[in-house]
């Protein structure tokens, strides 16, 4: 309820008559024309007691005896009005601070970001992979609050507005557990998720670290094979090298298919189509081989083999 200034008060007492007329929804209404969109939920008068409210209330005044109560038949409608105006007030809210209570604001600024992402870089695959896992890891923190983990048992995936009067914690956890499925429907649908390359390995953790010793040591410009640093490798079967230096790590099954494999690491950094694919069959140099076992050489020492 909260303190009203003195204008309001007087106001609500000129406006009673015609508002205790009115349903609800039209009591929304008149309290939004004559107070604003974000008007408290009732007014009181100088003594604290109630003049008009649209808080709604499981008992009201029986009709034909005003100092008795009866139960609300239109209870759950009346909350489902209440909490549709304070979800629609916030998604008209531009304001940032309040961006975590709105899905489709969380949307709109992951395909801006997005879009930023791809505009700027040649090879966005990875920092694009990068920034979805990140903003996974943020929500996923956010959604451990202790007042949001209480709010998602009680809903339990059914976010019913009838319920009871929402708060925050309804709106973040609603919108956090939705931005949560849509960033993970795009990792699944993307490939981020341990598949091809990654899957090739016992834990998808080594894959990461094959990855970024390629990329500290210029074999790779933001994921994809760079071919403007050769580094003295003959470079169209460089990918075979490196698959033969880490085929012990590899899972047991995908030792002995090189073909296949080597064409998932054809595809993971971005050269797929770009190479004959008859150079997967041909056995690197010893060239080649040393390279790639030097840089790997800590990797391999320090991961038990398979």
């Amino acid at each position: 309820m909260g303190n009203i200034k003195n204008d309001y008060t007087e106001k609500a007492k000129r406006l009673k008559p015609e508002f205790d007329k009115l349903n609800y929804e039209n009591k929304l209404k008149l309290m939004a024309e004559n107070f604003g969109e974000w008007f408290p939920s009732g007014i009181k008068d100088e003594s604290g007691e109630i003049i008009i409210s649209v808080y709604p209330n499981k008992t009201v005044p029986d009709e034909t005896d005003p100092e008795k109560k009866v139960p609300n038949e239109n209870y759950k409608e009346e909350i489902q009005l209440y909490n549709e105006r304070l979800i629609n007030l916030n998604e008209t809210n531009k304001d940032d601070l309040f961006i975590d209570l709105s899905f489709d604001r969380l949307k709109l600024r992951f395909e801006s970001d997005i879009l930023k992402i791809r505009n700027s870089n040649q090879h966005p695959k990875n920092l694009i992979k990068e920034y979805i896992k990140g903003q996974l890891e943020t929500y996923r923190q956010k959604m451990s609050d202790s007042q949001i983990k209480r709010t998602k048992d009680y809903y339990k995936g059914n976010w019913d507005l009838s319920k009871k009067v929402i708060d925050n914690s309804f709106l973040k956890a609603r919108a956090g557990e939705n931005y949560i499925a849509f960033l993970q429907s795009k990792i699944d649908r993307a490939g981020y998720e341990p598949k091809g390359f990654d899957n090739l390995f016992e834990d998808s953790k080594i894959a990461l670290q094959i990855k970024d010793i390629l990329e500290k040591n210029g074999f790779t410009k933001e994921g994809i094979w760079n071919f403007d640093n050769i580094k003295g490798t003959k470079n169209n079967t460089s990918l075979v090298a490196v698959y033969n230096v880490l085929k012990p790590l590899l899972r047991t099954k995908f030792q002995n298919k090189v073909t296949p494999i080597v064409r998932e690491f054809y595809k993971e950094f971005g050269i797929e189509g770009l190479i004959d694919e008859k150079s997967m069959r041909n056995y690197p140099s010893k060239t080649d081989l040393d390279i790639f076992q030097k840089i790997f050489q800590e990797l391999i020492k320090n991961l038990p083999l398979k």
